[in-house]
């Protein structure tokens, strides 16, 4: 199996631009944590999204390319790997999958290009996402199988399937040999039972009154015939148990013919499940998040008002200190009006001077930022109307039929099972 290098995406999730992981530098054991800066946790920030990238390219992801596409660009899905030995995998919505060695490069969405893929890998693709690969939220594997997949995991993991072959072989041929000879000596049994039951019948009759000596004679002789047959017969059914040998211990197990169909949609049923779940889960995350920017974009507005507030009340007071320093410097006291031309009264105008100064300035920078107000207020109407699309928007409609249609299916099976009969 390769060893992953780097890998690249873009067009996925919440990933527009292209986004590259290098392993090389990194330990046998990697965390990847996130920091969502809308709602300032860690769901939503697109953790899941880089292994979903990997499973893509892997082709082993279970969800589809239409869900896994990103919603804000319309650059289709892409994902590159680079592994140990020069090896190169593209795969892209739009140009399929790519795969260059150092000896060739196939391409395209054709069963050849797959074919090398799992060339490649060196693992059956079931069984590399059941050792590797586990979605959010998915429960235990091993522990929800069935006792048919369970076996069959454990063959293909074990790689049995062959030995199991030839072991059904060596019963078709046991059989197959078996099967005249039992068919030989259950017609030597039945012709045995039939003389058997003449005898009997021949035995059990009542003797005629008249002529009973001759009757006695003639009935003494039949009776010898048939033991003498009898004793053939018990000699040929031995000799030919004899030739038979040991027969030969053949197991049969009846099972329902239908049970990997049944597992199969089963299996689709649990899968849909999920795709159901996470879908509500996106939908209830981009809710929460329009939510947050909503409450964001309006405590902003609350802060601009405040400003606003502000603002008006350090003008009505930079006004009051504008009349003060024209009371000062035409030489009049700026409380009592009475003539004041004194060092002190220079003093006062140079410090009020000042105030006037910084005064404005807050003032000017608080309407600067007042100023953002309408830009912000379009922000609340285009976050509501987001708000209210997602809200409204039905989701799982497709999911939820072909659930019920799979439900349907399952229960007509399950009928099936129950009926069996087994002789």
């Amino acid at each position: 199996m390769l060893k992953l290098r780097r890998y690249s995406f873009s067009g996925i999730g919440r990933f527009v631009e292209k986004q590259t992981i290098d392993l090389e530098s990194k330990s046998h054991l990697i965390q990847i944590d996130g920091h969502n800066t809308n709602t300032g946790g860690s769901s939503g920030a697109g953790k899941s999204t880089t292994i979903e990238a990997l499973a893509f390219l892997l082709g082993i992801s279970e969800i589809p390319a239409t869900q896994l596409q990103s919603r804000i660009t319309d650059e289709p899905i892409w994902v590159q790997g680079e592994f140990e030995g020069n090896v190169t995998i593209t795969r892209s919505k739009k140009d399929g999958l790519t795969i260059q060695t150092p000896e060739e490069t196939v391409s395209g969405n054709s069963k050849l290009a797959e074919e090398k893929l799992d060339e490649i890998i060196g693992v059956n693709r079931d069984l590399l996402k059941t050792m590797c690969y586990k979605r959010q939220k998915q429960g235990g594997f091993f522990l929800n199988l069935t006792p048919k997949q369970s076996y069959d995991f454990l063959m293909q993991c074990l790689d049995l399937k062959e030995f199991q072959n030839k072991i059904n072989k060596l019963d078709d041929t046991i059989k197959a040999i078996y099967k005249p000879k039992k068919i030989q000596l259950e017609s030597s049994v039945k012709t045995l039972s039939e003389s058997i039951n003449q005898l009997e019948s021949l035995l059990s009759q009542k003797k005629p009154p008249q002529k009973e000596e001759q009757d006695e004679s003639s009935l003494k002789i039949t009776i010898e015939d048939f033991i003498l047959k009898l004793n053939n017969l018990k000699e040929e059914y031995k000799k030919q148990l004899d030739n038979a040998g040991t027969k030969p211990e053949v197991r049969v197990s009846l099972s329902f013919e239908k049970d990997e169909e049944l597992n199969n949609i089963n299996s689709q049923i649990s899968e849909l499940k999920n795709i159901i779940n996470n879908n509500i889960e996106d939908k209830n995350t981009e809710i929460q998040q329009a939510s947050s920017a909503i409450f964001k974009i309006r405590e902003k507005i609350n802060e601009f008002n405040q400003l606003k507030n502000k603002a008006i009340e350090l003008d009505s007071f930079v006004q009051k200190l504008c009349n003060e320093f024209q009371h000062l410097e035409a030489g009049n006291c700026p409380t009592c009006l009475r003539i004041w031309e004194t060092k002190e009264n220079k003093q006062k105008m140079e410090e009020i001077g000042n105030q006037i100064e910084f005064n404005k300035k807050i003032v000017e920078e608080y309407l600067k930022e007042v100023q953002k107000t309408p830009h912000y207020k379009m922000m609340e109407k285009k976050a509501e109307e987001l708000l209210q699309n997602k809200t409204t928007r039905p989701v799982n409609v497709l999911e939820e039929k072909d659930l019920l249609n799979l439900q349907e299916k399952q229960r007509i099976l399950m009928n099936e099972k129950e009926n069996i009969k087994i002789f």
